[in-house]
């Protein structure tokens, strides 16, 4: 009976810590802790939200006033409330004229370019990768 017991706690604490895993927040703590959470919570999201939360990460540490600020913004936070950021932070800096952000009229027409940019780039290394595969036979 009490091994019966203890294999269905062990197996109760397994299914709590496992399925965890994916859908953690940002540890804000320091930079590193934020940037290890981003890769650990990353894969856990679907295809097409992926670029678009590693990019609302990004956006926000470039556009924060200093490191403090933004490990403020992003602590706690999880995917979808990064990508709610991020967005909410493109229309006050694109209110406010930002010339960086003038060629992007929305946050969706940016994450496009983003992922256009992404695609291109793994097609040249592709095609890089090929050519040396036929140079070296």
């Amino acid at each position: 009976m009490k091994k019966i017991l203890i294999c269905v706690l062990l197996t109760i604490i397994s299914l709590t810590l496992g399925c965890d895993r994916g859908s953690g927040s940002i540890n804000g703590t320091s930079f590193n802790s934020a940037l290890r959470s981003v890769n650990r919570i990353k894969p856990y999201l679907p295809a097409e939200q992926q670029l678009e939360f590693e990019s609302g990460f990004w956006f926000l540490k470039d556009w924060s006033e200093n490191d403090e600020k933004f490990l403020e913004w992003v602590h706690r936070k999880d995917a979808a409330e990064i990508i709610a950021l991020a967005k909410e932070q493109f229309e006050f800096q694109k209110s406010e004229r930002n010339p960086d952000l003038a060629e992007y009229a929305t946050w969706d027409a940016m994450i496009q370019q983003i992922r256009d940019q992404r695609k291109l780039q793994e097609e040249n290394k592709r095609s890089k990768n090929a050519t040396r595969k036929q140079q070296s036979s």
